[in-house]
This record gives structure tokens, sequence and C-alpha cells, in this order.
């Protein structure tokens, strides 16, 4: 009876003894991102200096904690519906942004803006300092209430997942318009690329933010090994020319698929990293050699070769690598996102071009 009892004490002292070492970790964990956010919100320029240290932390906590899976009835990777964070919200549709019903308004223009991380946009704010978030902001304040902007932009998406995202489910809330944003994905992705079959990380991950989101210490200890911010990624240039002809070819279907169901569309290359004349500040200059920029460039030109050939299958195609050749501070923090003051520049000339077409 006394080793019975002696066996429950040690497990007991054991499993606290446990619990004291994982909350230590955890501790740890909490107390080294606090001072090393991993989500790129630590950058050294002054993108978002005007931001509290809490501000950033809202903005990483909101965008690293969401819960992507499957979405059961068109199978591709994206946030899960209703998810509302303190800078982000995730609404029944699974797009980030407001709620929509598929049911128009009558005499309604709905505009879908389609693209990945630099159209979503995890790193902004808010909801309405993303892209389609100010672009929505400058049809209201013209009075053109009548107007719905639609984020539809996915992180990791490439014009493969756009193309596929449009006719599983898009379609299904008859657009007037759709917007393509993109570019930077298609040209870094390997070929062939498919968001959440990548690696266990992605499952491990996603059972985290599903299951045991207060518990910080794996994902923290994971991006201090494996996923630092400082490593130099070499761009292999091999395959870009396969990588261009698919992105053609899945724009073209998109323009298609467009003139079939009556809706315009609107094809634009994006910004990268060094695609315009833009001087370069210090930090830049540094994202520019970390990212292999002087192979990504000249190979993403080859994209903007084709937008001849699309202008004759989409309603409207725009080249927008050179939108910041006249700024001269500090505008992407890595390869291809921006701050939200750049998104509002973006937003203007999208607004712009739309305003013409609708």
């Amino acid at each position: 009876m006394s080793v019975q009892v002696s066996y429950k004490k040690q497990f007991s002292l054991g499993l606290m003894l446990l619990l004291i070492m994982i909350g230590i970790l955890e501790i740890s964990a909490r107390t080294y991102d606090i001072v090393n956010p991993y989500c790129n919100l630590k950058t050294d320029n002054e993108i978002y200096s005007e931001l509290s240290f809490w501000e950033k932390s809202e903005i990483c906590d909101s965008w690293l904690n969401i819960v992507w899976g499957f979405d059961k009835d068109t199978g591709i990777y994206v946030p899960e519906a209703n998810q509302h964070k303190k800078t982000i919200n995730i609404n029944s549709e699974g797009f980030r942004g407001p709620e929509i019903i598929k049911i128009k308004q009558e005499e309604t223009k709905r505009i879908f803006l389609m693209g990945g991380s630099t159209m979503m946009s995890l790193r902004a704010t808010s909801d309405g300092t993303t892209i389609p978030g100010y672009v929505q902001d400058f049809f209201d304040s013209n009075n053109n209430t009548k107007v719905q902007i639609i984020n539809a932009g996915i992180s990791a998406f490439t014009s493969t997942q756009e193309l596929e995202l449009l006719e599983k489910k898009i379609i299904q809330f008859n657009p007037d318009l759709i917007v393509v944003y993109d570019g930077t994905n298609d040209i870094a992705s390997s070929l062939g690329y498919k968001p959440g079959k990548e690696s266990l990380r992605t499952i491990f991950s996603d059972g985290l933010n599903r299951y045991l989101p207060f518990w910080e210490t794996p994902p923290i200890i994971y991006h201090i090994i494996v996923d630092k911010p400082e490593t130099k990624l070499e761009f292999d240039d091999t395959d870009v020319n396969e990588k261009v002809s698919l992105w053609r070819n899945n724009i073209e279907n998109i323009c298609k698929l467009g003139k079939e169901s009556k809706f315009e569309t609107l094809i634009i290359l994006q910004p990268i990293l060094g695609s315009g004349d833009k001087k370069l500040t210090e930090y830049e200059e540094r994202e520019f050699e970390r990212h292999d920029h002087s192979k990504v460039v000249p190979a993403f030109q080859k994209f903007a070769n084709e937008l001849d050939y699309l202008e004759n299958n989409c309603s409207r195609v725009e080249d927008f690598r050179n939108t910041f050749d006249n700024v001269e501070n500090t505008v992407f923090f890595d390869n291809a996102h921006v701050g939200i003051e750049s998104n509002k520049i973006i937003a203007e000339k999208i607004f712009r071009i739309l305003n013409e077409m609708i």
C-alpha cells in the first residue's frame, strides 16, 4: 500500500515539475518574442515606426493565430470562416473583411480583388488599411455607395489557386468585375506549388492554432532555429519560362471565364522590390540582396512581356511595377510586401482605373 502511495507521489511530483518546466519555457519564449518578434515588424526602417510596440504586437498575434484549413466545398487551402482577431476579420465566406451575401443588391457593382498576401495584407493595422479597404473608402468618399469591394486575396496564392477560387467559389457571387493583382508568388514559388500541402510544418501550425492557440513555445522555437529572417534566399531561374507560361495561361483562362460569365477583368502585374526605377533605401538594398532580386527582377520582366498578349483576352491590363518610382522613403519590407501607406497608393491607382471601367 505504501509503495502505491509512493508511486502516486512520484507521478504527481513529476507531473508538477513537467508543468513548471513547460511554464518556464512558455514565459521564456514569449519574452524572447516580445524582444525579437518574428512576424517581420521589427524592421529597422520607417514603415512601422509610427506604431507603438503594442500595436505591432496586435498585428503579429492576429496574423499568426489565424486558423487555416481545406475548405470542404472547394478543397482549397484558405482561412477558416468566422474568425475575428484584433486587426483581422475573416467573414463567414472565408474572405477578409465585412460580411457579404451571395444575393447582390440591385444596381450594386460587385468587385472582387484577388491576389496573394500583398492583397490580403495580414500585416495591415485593420481590414480598412488593406488595398481593398482603401479602394472601398475611395468609392464611398465619392458618394458611390453602389460599389462593393471584396478582399479575395489569400496568402501564398499563385494564379493557379486564383483561377481555382474563381471557378469554384467567387463565380457564385455574381461578380461584375474581377481584379487580379499578382506576379510575385508565381515567380517565387516552386512550379506546381499548392498552399497547405508543402510540409508537416503547415499541419503542425494549423493544429496548434486550432486546438492550443495559447501555447506559443513550439512556433517560436521553430522560428528561432529554422525560419531565420536574415537567411539569404537563392533564386532558381531554371524554370522561369515554364512559370511564365503557366501564369499567362491561368490569367488567360480567368479572362475567358469573364467573357463567358459576363464580368470584366482587370489584370495587374504588381510591383516587387527593384522592379521599377525607385532609388532603394539602405534597408531595401539589404532586402534586395537577401532575396536575390538581381536575378528575380530580370526574370520578372518575362511576366511583363506577356501583358501585350493578355490585352487581347482581358478587359484591361496594367503594369504597376513602376508605381513607387518617385517615393524616397522605404516602401518594401521584404521582396514584395509594403506598408499601409503604400497600400493606399496602390489602392488609389486601382480606384482610378475601376472608376473608368464601371
